[in-house]
């Protein structure tokens, strides 16, 4: 899933995207993993409260099976707060249990997703004992 994000942003549009997710999925069910390439423009700055409330957003759709495999940030050198942010989203995905990346450029992003989709649908190894 791709999406296109143009800060700032509060903790109203959380919540907005929280309603939103949840009528996506209601009309979509979710069959098999998948990863959502999100491009951040203008700014990526929120508070705290933002966070917290965006973390609480993550956790909830992992409950209820909605959560994304991956998920990559792309965030050109030029939008506002990305090298303060970034480290805070990585800290806020991974508190959900979800595996995060940024980058500067879309096809970077598209690389590291489909890698990571390949990996959650690749089957299983199965040891083999060489001995």
């Amino acid at each position: 899933m791709r999406l296109d994000a143009t800060g700032p942003f509060n903790k109203e549009v959380v919540i907005a995207l929280g309603a939103t997710w949840n009528s996506l999925f209601d009309e979509m069910p979710v069959n098999g993993p998948f990863a959502n390439i999100i491009v951040m423009r203008r700014s990526v700055v929120v508070s705290q409260e933002v966070l917290d409330a965006f973390g609480e957003f993550l956790r909830a759709n992992n409950r209820a099976g909605r959560g994304a495999s991956a998920v990559a940030f792309v965030v050109a050198p030029e939008v506002e707060g990305r090298s303060l942010m970034l480290p805070m989203f990585a800290a806020t995905y991974a508190a959900a249990g979800r595996r995060f990346a940024a980058y500067e450029t879309e096809a970077e992003a598209d690389a590291w997703v489909r890698e990571r989709l390949a990996d959650d649908t690749a089957p299983p190894r199965v040891p083999t004992d060489t001995n």
